[in-house]
């Protein structure tokens, strides 16, 4: 795992995800390219805001 993956799984454990591995992959999933992932670095803030106000965030993930 590099440290992009590990920052990323220790924001989603912060956020509320129960399995924060699985997530991390699934955001990863999402961002196939360098431009995409730039894009989506530019909201992964308010994501990991917004995953800390549902009741589920990993089913929140699941369905994004």
């Amino acid at each position: 795992m590099d440290n992009h993956t590990v920052q990323l799984t220790q924001k989603l454990a912060a956020a509320g995800c129960q399995h924060p591995e699985q997530a991390a992959k699934n955001i990863e999933l999402l961002a196939p390219d360098a431009a995409v992932r730039s894009q989506l670095e530019a909201v992964l803030p308010s994501l990991l805001t917004g995953l800390k106000r549902v009741p589920d965030p990993d089913l929140a993930l699941n369905n994004l």
